[in-house]
């Protein structure tokens, strides 16, 4: 009897409160978003109101950019799942990235699958003056790129001067 107590303690409970934990914690990442992305939920239409980009080096620029939801979850900057429109800067040769990730401009409102909203994306210049990629993207912060999940970006060319 002393044996089974022991199984019951020592390994029945301890397993049975492991399980739900693991339990408890899948439910709320679906609740709440945090699970990882599935295919068809962040895809987005960016699209330029400009088709070069110009600035002077180390100048703070907007760009008007449309993004359209495509995607299958709604777009915020404020809450549990949080997406910004960023960019990275490329420069010409395509083989190096004078930004890695750029500034996170928040979204105006809440974007819902199949709604659209008008951005001025704040872009920092670098800080040498040639010619760039502006490559247009959408992030949910912490989690992903949307071009990590197969959404296409808006790249614009960049040129920087003195």
């Amino acid at each position: 009897m002393r044996i089974l107590q022991r199984i019951i303690i020592y390994l029945i409970i301890p397993l049975a409160i492991a399980g739900l934990l693991y339990l408890n914690a899948e439910i709320a990442s679906e609740k709440y978003g945090i699970a990882q992305p599935k295919a068809g939920q962040y895809l987005a239409e960016i699209t330029g109101k400009v088709q070069t980009v110009t600035a002077e080096a180390g100048e703070e620029i907007t760009v008007p950019v449309t993004v359209r939801n495509s995607g299958s979850l709604p777009w915020s900057s404020e809450g549990d799942r949080i997406i910004f429109l960023s960019y990275h800067i490329h420069t010409e040769s395509g083989d190096d990235t004078a930004a890695e990730e750029g500034e996170r401009t928040p979204l105006p409102q809440t974007v819902s699958p199949g709604g659209e909203a008008t951005v001025d994306l704040e872009v920092s210049a670098p800080e040498k003056a040639g010619k760039y990629t502006l490559e247009i993207d959408l992030v949910y912060e912490g989690v992903t790129w949307f071009a990590d999940q197969g959404s296409e970006t808006l790249k614009l060319p960049m040129e920087i001067t003195d």
